[in-house]
């Protein structure tokens, strides 16, 4: 009997508590939704100058503020996949010395022009990802390229200090 628990025991401990589960082994899930989350150290930077850096990034990077307060930044844009809008919402949540980004509520949106007419598909990524048109592996592996590059850009954005020298 001890011997059972001993194995019970160590097989537990092999599996990995932390594994982040992901739709097609390429986007990550959070509670089964696409999702891309990051806490940013910046040290010795003020949650003021945070706050400047990041608003004056997604001013160039998304559509329009849902959100706008000293804590916390709320934008809704798009990336292109094949003829699809991919949709998203970006959250930063503002500290002194810190940051978390947080890229959620996917949406593909679609039109239809191949009898002349548009239709609009509209559904969550992760319910109807096969109308992508680009084969799933294909199309992911590009809304995961893209979504990495606004991501090293919003971090390269946050750590570097604009000095303007106009």
């Amino acid at each position: 009997m001890r011997t059972f628990l001993s194995l019970i025991f160590t097989l537990i401990l092999l599996i990995p508590i932390n594994a982040q589960e992901k739709l097609k082994d390429i986007l990550p899930l959070i509670n089964g939704k696409v999702a891309y989350t990051n806490i940013i150290k910046v040290d010795s930077v003020s949650k003021d100058e945070i706050y400047n850096r990041a608003k004056h990034w997604l001013a160039y990077n998304y559509d329009n503020f849902k959100i706008d307060s000293k804590d916390e930044l709320i934008c809704r844009g798009y990336i292109h996949v094949g003829y699809a809008r991919i949709w998203e919402t970006m959250t930063i949540k503002i500290k002194d010395g810190r940051y978390k980004y947080e890229i959620t509520n996917f949406q593909v949106i679609m039109h239809d022009v191949s009898n002349g007419s548009s239709m609009e598909i509209d559904a969550p990524l992760e319910k109807y990802h096969s109308i992508l048109g680009l084969g799933e592996k294909m199309g992911f592996k590009n809304i995961d390229d893209q979504i990495s590059k606004l991501i090293e850009s919003l971090e390269e954005a946050i750590k570097t200090e604009k000095v303007d020298n106009w």
